[in-house]
């Protein structure tokens, strides 16, 4: 059924969604690949749940091991491990996975931010003592 809509989609010219579920149908034609890659490109940088959250619900409830084997070997070279216990992704899963995801991504800037701010204060001490010795010395 999913390359069935895939193909529909892409005789509208959705590529995205038509990749979507082209990529999700498992079937792999001259003719799908354009909208695949533009699907999987779409989304290259983010995690395999990040990936499965893009799907339509009754393929987010479908245990992953069930999905066919070009997506699982998709979701293995975002991560997904080799040997999972039966994982189906659901909300709970997804949401853990991007608060993780964002905290690794958010600790860099903030780690520079409370650099700025230290450094800020030791200038701010440093300009008082230059001004208060200058007033002392007049």
């Amino acid at each position: 059924m999913c390359e069935q809509l895939g193909a529909v989609l892409l005789e509208m010219g959705d590529q995205l969604a038509a990749g979507q579920y082209l990529w999700l149908s498992g079937t792999r034609h001259g003719e799908y690949e354009a909208a695949i890659a533009v699907f999987l490109a779409r989304h290259q940088a983010r995690h395999w749940t990040s990936l499965i959250g893009q799907l339509p619900l009754c393929a987010r409830r479908t245990p992953v091991e069930r999905l066919p084997p070009q997506v699982l070997a998709t979701l293995r070279e975002r991560g997904y491990p080799d040997a999972p216990s039966s994982v189906t992704v659901n909300a709970a899963t997804l949401r853990e996975e991007r608060i993780a995801e964002e905290r690794r991504g958010c600790s860099v800037p903030v780690a520079l931010l409370l650099l700025v701010l230290v450094l800020l204060c030791l200038g701010v001490y440093q300009l008082f003592e230059l001004v208060m010795s200058w007033v002392q010395g007049k």
